[in-house]
């Protein structure tokens, strides 16, 4: 589309760090409304550290001025009209390049014609920022011995300084936890947790996430960690060594009932398809003391290996009630948010006397 050349005026505009301007308006030299309301408004990206993931958008301050038809969109002198966004009675108008933009400066040029056939150009421009992502190393206090209630778990990662860095616990192969770490020099990330009784994994892999600039890199620890792990055997038995004064040494053996779990209402891999909460149900011995920890994740990217929200506890180590014949149930409210594949990462625990039984499994939002 041709721009008309100067003839006797012409406008110009300085706004939002871009140079807008309007081509001659012929006599007579008194600018009309139309003419001068020729305006593009909200462009991004602008400025510098910009992320090379980053889409193109504007507006303009009056679109049912603008000739329907008569947008021409050029990216770094690359007329890309035909792959961009133009919503022109929505006033709404863009573009995602298809591959991540080079580092250094790129500039945007928008060319229309108002409805009184006057020409328009405006152009900006914005750098993308040079980033080498990078971790260069990342490590837990966790390696050599399992940390129990009371301790706490350190956790350092090495890498581009800048950025925004999270440590991810993946626990017992089927929940993930996020924990986002704190820059304390530069280029040095640490989290710091102390240790629940709620607390229990039996094997945890620690991922290290750094992101910045619309780029992200993981590193993963090859030492995997472990919190309040528990051995369970079938059964147990109390012995008990009693020595009185004379010679003779009596041996006292008391078998005690093994302590068993069952949960009955739901198993790994279930849907949950009311949206108001759910009970949990199972079995286990009459005078068992019975936790329940429920945690939501949102819905998961990546196969379900990264998730893509917040966790939310909606219990945690709540008591559940056992009747005299060893059945339990708890309630579990809903979170605040309900989504269709939100995931409800739950642990059940019995204890009685010296033993413990734990049984973790995922249920699914349908």
């Amino acid at each position: 589309m041709p721009l008309i050349n100067p003839m006797k005026n012409t406008l110009s505009k300085l706004g939002l760090g871009f140079l807008l301007s309007t081509a001659t308006i012929s006599s007579p030299l008194l600018l009309m409304p139309s003419a001068i309301a020729q305006q593009i408004t909200s462009a991004t990206p602008s400025g510098t550290d910009v992320p090379n993931d980053s889409s193109i958008t504007w507006k303009f301050d009056n679109s049912s001025l603008v000739e329907n038809g008569s947008i021409q969109i050029l990216v770094d002198d690359t007329d890309v009209t035909g792959s961009s966004f133009i919503d022109l009675s929505g006033n709404t108008f863009g573009y995602k390049p298809s591959a991540p933009l080079s580092p250094g400066t790129h500039e945007v040029e928008v060319q229309f014609e108002s409805t009184t056939g006057v020409g328009y150009r405006a152009a900006w421009s914005f750098e993308v920022v040079n980033v080498e992502l990078d971790i260069t190393a990342i490590y837990h206090n966790a390696v050599d011995a399992a940390l129990t209630t009371g301790d706490t778990f350190n956790a350092e990662l090495r890498g581009t300084p800048d950025a925004t860095a999270s440590i991810l616990l993946v626990q017992n192969g089927n929940t993930l936890k996020t924990i986002e770490a704190k820059e304390t020099t530069a280029g040095t990330y640490r989290i710091s947790m102390p240790i629940g009784s709620g607390d229990r994994v039996s094997e945890g892999i620690v991922i290290g996430r750094l992101e910045k600039a619309g780029q992200v890199a993981f590193s993963v620890v090859d030492s995997p960690f472990a919190f309040n792990p528990t051995a369970v055997g079938s059964g147990a038995v109390v012995t008990q060594e009693i020595t009185s004064d004379s010679p003779q040494t009596a041996l006292i053996t008391e078998t005690v009932e093994p302590l068993t779990l069952e949960v009955t209402s739901h198993s790994d891999g279930d849907t949950i398809s009311s949206n108001t909460g759910f009970t949990l149900e199972g079995q286990t011995n009459p005078d068992a003391d019975v936790r329940v920890t429920v945690v939501s994740e949102a819905p998961s990217i990546l196969g379900g290996f990264l998730s893509i929200g917040s966790e939310t506890t909606l219990l945690n180590r709540s008591r559940a009630q056992v009747d005299s014949t060893g059945k339990f149930q708890i309630v579990v409210p809903r979170p605040a948010i309900v989504n269709e594949g939100q995931q409800y990462s739950i642990t059940v625990v019995a204890e009685l006397d010296d033993q413990e039984e734990e049984i973790e499994f995922v249920v699914e939002q349908q």
